[in-house]
């Protein structure tokens, strides 16, 4: 259904993310430093908690009935006699309008895992994993080994990887190092530190020191700027 309308060719810079804790967090971070820097942001996410409309932004703001609409309006078009679960129709729909806004980046959640998840027909130009845990097992494993290897998934050869879990799966790192993704793992590649009542984040050569602390965890905003660097 996807490729009848060219849906998972996403406009501008693609960010795909997966992981059991600090998706959305992490993602709203890189919206919000994204925009700072004068670029529009699509934000695709799930579940919504209050309305539909929540699970799509555009520069911050959910997207609107009338685009919602017209996105099912062609998925139901395209699929003719294809059958779509929830999520599924959602995705596309999501996909359809984002190619119509056409934003500068598309930052993509992964709805559940990440191999098998109906996000992962896209092609992002980086791909991050947040933290890992015991989550949908029936579906996933029993493990955070096989349940990692799940979420690499979403990984590409050659295409840049951020790993922003303390203590990755090696499952993990396997799956970057077999395709030869340019990774960033935290601990090892970018580190970041308490500083009383501030933070500081470095990588390599570059060091941003006396941040403010901010409201959510600071795991997660060192992992937004970890793929903010790869970008």
């Amino acid at each position: 259904v996807a490729a009848r309308g060219h849906l998972q060719q996403l406009p501008g810079t693609v960010i795909l993310l997966a992981g059991t804790n600090g998706k959305g967090t992490t993602a709203r971070t890189l919206e919000m430093l994204l925009q700072a820097q004068g670029k529009t942001v699509g934000v695709y996410t799930s579940p919504h908690l209050l309305a539909f409309n929540e699970r799509l932004r555009l520069n911050g703001v959910d997207v609107c009935d009338a685009w919602w609409v017209q996105g099912l309006r062609e998925v139901e078009t395209l699929r003719e006699s294809v059958a779509l679960t929830y999520f599924e129709f959602t995705t596309l729909a999501a996909f359809a309008v984002l190619k119509h806004q056409a934003p500068d980046v598309c930052i993509i959640e992964v709805g559940l895992g990440g191999r098998l998840d109906a996000t992962n027909i896209i092609t992002p130009h980086v791909s991050v994993i947040t933290t890992i845990d015991l989550d949908h097992q029936d579906w996933l494993g029993n493990d955070r080994e096989s349940i990692g290897r799940e979420k690499a998934g979403i990984f590409r050869a050659d295409t840049p990887v951020v790993i922003g879990d303390l203590q990755a799966p090696q499952s993990v790192v396997a799956t970057a190092q077999s395709l030869l993704c340019p990774t960033l793992q935290v601990g090892r590649d970018y580190h970041y530190q308490l500083a009383g009542d501030s933070w500081e984040w470095h990588c390599g050569a570059v060091q941003l020191t006396e941040l403010t602390l901010p409201n959510v965890p600071v795991q997660n905003v060192a992992t937004a700027l970890a793929c903010l660097h790869h970008l």
